[in-house]
């Protein structure tokens, strides 16, 4: 069977990423953290940086189903964003354990939150699109987290039940081309 392409006429395909934290610190142990991160998905969603298909949250890492013509700029101003938010919120709240274990990697001033660079695949069909969307989904499910995917909060698989998600995501996929 042949499948239809995912990629828009202005050339952005879907492309499945990972985000990690630096040295995979447990970050988003709270939830708090993740709705940093939600937030800023929010922000380059409604200001046409990024389209989202699919994410989910875990405690040191984010996988994201997404595209964009300028999908790396995105990337690089998500990281950029939730770093300074994340950082400054730990400070606020006096986290210093969590701060100590990301100082260690203070470079020039800056303490990071990611690792250098991202994993990014492209998906060249919906076949392939809907196994990854499960496979992230079922992330804290593999975990012990949860025991159904819809159970975690910090995904996006409510919306493919029909249920509301804490983002919304591009579920039909035809809205892609």
């Amino acid at each position: 069977m042949v499948q239809t392409p995912l990629c828009r006429t202005d050339g952005a395909c879907p492309r499945f990423l990972t985000l990690r934290t630096i040295d995979l610190v447990p970050v988003f142990a709270h939830p708090s953290l993740m709705y940093i991160l939600l937030d800023v998905l929010e922000f380059l969603q409604k200001n046409e940086r990024l389209r989202i298909y699919a994410y989910v949250i875990m405690e040191n890492h984010i996988h994201l189903i997404a595209s964009s013509p300028a999908l790396a700029r995105g990337i690089v101003d998500f990281k950029s964003f939730t770093t300074g938010s994340v950082v400054s919120y730990l400070e606020a709240k006096n986290a210093r354990g969590i701060l100590a274990q990301l100082e260690r990697f203070r470079v020039n001033g800056t303490v990071p939150l990611w690792q250098k660079g991202w994993r990014l695949e492209q998906i060249p069909d919906a076949g392939v699109l809907r196994l990854v969307v499960d496979r992230i989904h079922h992330n804290p499910v593999r975990k012990g987290y949860v025991d159904d995917p819809c159970r975690w909060h910090y995904s996006s698989a409510r919306n493919y039940t029909g249920q509301p998600g804490l983002l919304e995501v591009i579920t039909e996929w035809p809205r892609l081309l």
